[in-house]
């Protein structure tokens, strides 16, 4: 997929707003989260800004467990960029344009919870309950 498309994709997510493209890269906002996106040659990938500041290493060591624990979030990773802890995700060239408004909209569920220090054991998003497991 081109970058092109790509950006028109998320254009149609309602969720997201385009700040600035330029060629494989992105500046966005998913509902208050700061992000960026990236295309690339394994895909559209994006990452939304987790709310942890300084975080202590049992939450990170906690939170990529969860993300290694299932099938479900195998595409997704944590990175430090720019002085902040971002969830990224990696989406199929082949969603559609529902498809990829409703995992855009799973991934905003994840990075709320894992903003919120790992604290609960169920989030609801609108495509469906994602089950979480508190690890603590």
């Amino acid at each position: 997929m081109t970058q092109a498309k790509s950006w028109r994709k998320l254009q149609q997510c309602s969720l997201v707003v385009l700040h600035s493209c330029r060629k494989d890269n992105a500046k966005l906002d998913v509902s208050g989260y700061p992000g960026r996106a990236y295309q690339g040659e394994f895909g559209l990938c994006i990452g939304l800004s987790l709310s942890w500041g300084n975080p202590e290493p049992g939450l990170i060591n906690r939170a990529t467990l969860l993300l290694a624990a299932s099938e479900l979030t195998l595409d997704h990773c944590i990175g430090y960029e720019a002085n902040s802890w971002m969830l990224w995700q990696r989406y199929s060239e082949s969603l559609t344009d529902a498809e990829l408004s409703s995992a855009v909209e799973s991934q905003l569920t994840l990075t709320n919870y894992l903003s919120s220090g790992l604290n609960g054991e169920l989030v609801i998003s609108g495509s469906g309950a994602l089950e979480i497991i508190k690890l603590a």
